[in-house]
C-alpha cells in the first residue's frame, strides 16, 4: 500500500525522529490526517512557497509531547496539528495569511492558529471558534 498522500504533503512528513517517537496511527488517516493536510494544502497554495513541517512539529505521542515540553492538551498526541515554517515568509506574515483565509472561509477545518518566533502552529480541533494566540515575543496573548 502506498503512502497517503495530500497535494502537498505526505503522512511520513507527521512523524518525528524523536527517541520517544511513535508513527501516525493509521485508523487517524482519513479522519483527522487528511483533514489536516488538505488545510495545510490551501495554506500553502495561498503562500505560494512550501511549507515544512518543523522536525517535532507534526504528530508525537503523550510521552514525546511531555518530554519536549508540550501543552498537557495539545493536538499534536491526537493526531490534529502541525508546526510549520515557510522559507519565503516569516512567521508573523504566515499566521496573518492563516487568519486571512480562515476570514475568507477557505479554513473551514481549521480550530487553533498560534504565532511563535520559530514559526506557527496549526491545528483541526473541534470548536466553535477559532482560537488563536501569539507567543512571538514578550507578551502573551490568547483569544478564543
Amino acid at each position: 500500500m502506498s503512502e497517503p498522500r495530500s497535494k502537498w504533503f505526505r503522512l511520513s512528513e507527521w512523524n518525528s525522529r524523536h527517541r520517544l517517537a511513535t508513527p501516525y496511527p493509521p485508523t487517524w488517516v482519513e479522519s483527522r490526517w487528511r483533514p489536516l493536510a488538505e488545510t495545510l494544502d490551501v495554506i500553502r497554495d495561498e503562500a505560494g512557497c512550501a511549507i515544512t513541517i518543523s522536525p517535532n512539529g507534526g504528530f508525537r505521542n503523550y510521552d514525546h509531547n511531555r518530554d519536549i515540553g508540550g501543552a498537557p492538551n495539545s493536538q499534536h498526541p491526537k493526531g490534529r496539528a502541525a508546526d510549520l515554517r515557510c522559507r519565503k515568509l516569516s512567521p508573523k506574515q504566515l499566521y496573518a495569511l492563516i487568519l486571512r483565509l480562515h476570514a475568507a472561509g477557505k479554513l473551514p477545518r481549521l480550530g487553533a492558529v498560534g504565532l511563535y518566533s520559530w514559526g506557527v502552529h496549526v491545528d483541526i480541533r473541534p470548536s466553535a471558534t477559532l482560537v488563536t494566540w501569539d507567543r512571538s515575543g514578550d507578551e502573551f496573548e490568547q483569544t478564543a
